[in-house]
Formats: C-alpha cells, sequence, structure tokens
C-alpha cells in the first residue's frame, strides 16, 4: 500500500473543520511542544476554559480574528502506518474556490456535516466539487454528535441524507462515521460514548484506505517546462551539442529506445537518454521530474507535450467541459480568456455556456451565465489545438484553467469531457 495520503477537508462553515484537523494533529502527537504552547496561551487570553485546536490551523491573522477559515492550509503528519498531507478548506460560499484547489488533488474528502443541522447547500456543492473532480474516496464525517447527546438516530438520519446525494452525484461509497472533535469522539481512538457504532475510528479509516490509481499505470505524458540548451561554458566540452527537454512525468513511464510523439507538432522521434541530475536512467516513472533526450533534432518547446506514440493524445480545437466558475464577475458565451492546460497557456473562447448545476436537483438548468461559485457545463473553443483527454481518463490531462488575460487571476477549474449527474453526452 501507498504510505502517503493526500487528504482534503470540507463543509460548511462553523462545521468544526479546524478543530477536526487540530484534533487529528494532536491526537496522533504530530505537533511541537512550542506550538501547542503558543495555541493554548491564545486560548487562555481569549477566555476560552479549554484549547482551540482550530488554531493550530488558521495561521493567518484575519482567520484567528474572525474566526473562519479562508485560505487552504496544509499540515503534514504521519502516524506508524501512513504519512498524511492534509488540505484544511474553507467553508464559506465565498471561498468554494480553494475548496476546489484542495480537492484537485485529493485522494480523499473528509466532508463535515453538522449533526444539529444536517445537510446544507454548501454539503452539496462539495460534494458536487469531490464528484467532478473524481477524488477517490469520500469520508462523511457526522460532527458535534455529543451536542446531539451522542444519538444514533440522528447519526443514522444524516448519513442517510449524506449518502443519498452522493450516490446521486455518482460517488459509489461513503462512509459515514459519528465524531466530536472537540472532545475527539472517534477520531483518532474509539469513543464509548456511541457504543451503537461499531466502525473504524476516523484515522483508522484514513489508515486502511486503498491507494488511488497509480499514474505510473497509465500512458507516458510529459508536458516540458523547460528547455536545457547549456553553452559550452557552462558544461564540460563533450556535453557542447547538449540538448534536453525537462518537466515531471504526469503519467506512464518512459524508457531509452522508446518511440515517442511530441505535441502538437505530431513528429515522432526516440527517447535517447534520460537525465536525473548528472545520474543517467534507463526508465523513468511518473511523478519523477527528469531530462528527456531525443535521438532527433525536433523542435520541441516549453508547453510541449511528450507521449507515447502508441498512445498517442488526440488535438482538439473545441472542449466540452464542466467548469467550477472561480471569478467574482459572471461569465458570459463569448468571454475571451486564456487556458492553461499543463505548461502551456492559449488563447480561448467560451462559445456557449450550455447549463448550470441545480444544487438542490443535481440537474443541469438552463443558464445564459455562471455566476461565482457556480458549476456549469461550457464550451470552449482554442485558438490553437491542444493535446486535452477526458477527466474521466487522466486527472491531469484533462483539466485546464480558465485565466483572465489582463492580470492572470484564475477564473475556472475545468474537467474536459465531464457529465453531470444523469446527463448523457454525446
Amino acid at each position: 500500500m501507498s504510505t502517503l495520503l493526500r487528504l482534503a477537508t470540507a463543509g460548511s462553515v462553523d462545521d468544526g473543520k479546524s478543530t477536526l484537523v487540530g484534533r487529528l494533529l494532536h491526537d496522533s502527537k504530530s505537533v511541537l511542544t512550542d506550538q501547542l504552547d503558543a495555541v493554548e496561551r491564545v486560548s487562555r487570553d481569549r477566555g476560552l476554559t479549554s484549547t482551540d485546536l482550530a488554531l493550530l490551523t488558521d495561521g493567518l491573522r484575519a482567520e484567528r480574528e474572525q474566526g473562519i477559515t479562508i485560505d487552504v492550509a496544509y499540515r503534514y503528519f504521519a502516524t506508524a502506518r501512513r504519512s498524511f498531507v492534509l488540505a484544511d478548506c474553507p467553508g464559506h460560499v465565498q471561498y468554494t474556490r480553494n475548496t476546489v484547489t484542495g480537492s484537485s488533488t485529493a485522494d480523499a474528502l473528509v466532508l463535515l456535516v453538522d449533526a444539529r443541522k444536517g445537510v446544507l447547500e454548501q454539503t452539496r456543492r462539495h460534494l458536487a466539487v469531490a464528484a467532478l473532480m473524481r477524488v477517490p474516496h469520500v469520508v462523511i464525517a457526522v460532527n458535534k454528535i455529543d451536542l446531539v447527546d451522542h444519538s444514533e438516530e440522528v447519526f443514522r438520519t444524516v448519513a442517510r441524507d449524506v449518502r443519498a446525494i452522493a450516490t446521486e452525484l455518482g460517488i459509489p461509497d461513503a462512509h459515514a462515521i459519528p465524531v466530536s472533535a472537540l472532545v475527539g469522539d472517534n477520531v483518532v481512538d474509539r469513543s464509548e460514548n456511541t457504543p451503537w457504532y461499531d466502525g473504524p475510528a476516523l484515522l483508522e479509516l484514513l489508515e486502511d484506505l486503498a491507494p488511488a490509481a497509480d499514474p505510473a499505470h497509465e500512458p507516458f505524458r510529459m508536458p516540458v517546462q523547460l528547455v536545457i540548451r547549456p553553452q559550452g561554458a557552462a558544461r564540460s566540452p563533450a556535453h557542447v551539442e547538449y540538448r534536453g527537454y525537462a518537466g515531471q512525468l504526469a503519467s506512464g513511464s518512459v524508457r531509452v529506445g522508446d518511440e515517442v510523439v511530441v505535441l502538437p507538432s505530431g513528429r515522432r522521434t526516440t527517447v535517447s537518454g534520460i537525465d536525473l541530475g548528472e545520474q543517467s536512467l534507463e526508465v523513468a516513472v511518473a511523478p519523477q521530474s527528469v531530462t528527456l533526450r531525443l535521438a532527433d533534432d525536433v523542435d520541441v518547446s516549453r508547453g510541449d507535450l511528450i507521449a507515447s506514440a502508441t498512445d498517442p493524445v488526440e488535438l482538439r480545437s473545441e472542449v466540452p467541459a464542466l467548469a467550477c466558475w472561480l471569478g467574482d464577475q459572471p461569465l458570459h458565451p463569448g468571454a475571451r480568456l486564456l487556458v492553461k492546460h499543463g505548461s502551456k497557456s492559449v488563447l480561448a473562447m467560451v462559445r456557449s455556456i450550455d447549463g448550470r448545476l441545480d444544487l438542490d436537483t443535481l440537474r443541469l438548468v438552463p443558464a445564459d451565465r455562471l455566476a461565482l461559485n457556480d458549476i456549469g457545463r461550457v464550451t470552449v473553443r482554442l485558438a490553437s489545438p491542444l493535446p486535452v483527454e477526458p477527466y474521466s481518463r487522466s486527472r491531469t490531462g484533462g483539466a485546464f484553467l480558465l485565466v483572465d488575460p489582463d492580470d492572470g487571476r484564475t477564473l475556472a477549474a475545468v474537467m474536459a469531457d465531464a457529465s453531470a449527474p444523469g446527463e448523457q453526452l454525446p
């Protein structure tokens, strides 16, 4: 089993995400003494009778003052069985864009739901984001179970409602756990306060989750980040003619002698060498970062894609997709933006807006614009063709960003060829 799990939290405002993360860090003994002392001091200064563990992750001054999470807070911790990279995402609707960021690379999403409130609009929105981003595992943490007297009936009702939405969105298996982040029920250790729950504690479940699909088993893809062409004075005379193409393997593996294709030019050649610093390799596997040398003098630039010649990527000038709109101003048909795909950016136009996801019915409804935090179907026309794959096939090759051409702001996270619940693509 892979020892690393990328984990994100999501949920509505005041559902206790930061407290849950703090409890995970505290009870798994992943907090340094000086960090804990500082949090205890701030908690006392606020007149609290117990330590506010949410302060372990809410690092921005505005977050501490307002008592909300604004930015994605990344924390690293480990147990004897697994290492974790944890992204604590905001719950406020204004910061849904940050939840999209945290979920985009997550292997598992822990969705918190307040046991007293049940399903809210943000619950539906975050489940939709998890489904669209194809997060492999979703865990429902029914939090504040202590505030409903550890009621089994309340837990079962909330878990059933959330699972029904998850199923409708195409999330096949969402494990529900009754927890209290404040007192630690079923977070790291199983609680005696919920004798009717016979499942694992949250940390136990996270340690046992199956790893996400290994990108090394997918077709070979490497976006070129940098063309390395050193001058003679930079290397020994034997390397005066050195030309290499550096990047991180997005998927698959490549071996010296493999035939590859360079996109968008379509030129085919073979790999004559693989360099990792000063070391020469026979094979490179995702997600290694290496420099490839090619047998032929092919025109390759930053932003090009080097791919397997036996399983190449189709170049596309028009892409239907689902977009999470993150811009403050609405998106309208005809908008001219930049598309950033891998390491390449090209001009593009939003040809049409073909629907918006209704969070109550979880179906696409007609729309002529997308507002902040809307999820909708768009068709994007590219000024130059790009090797965009279906998102269902590749989370890397099928994702791109819509960017403001004037100031570089990210305006949308986009999944190529993704389908909304109940939607059949042509």
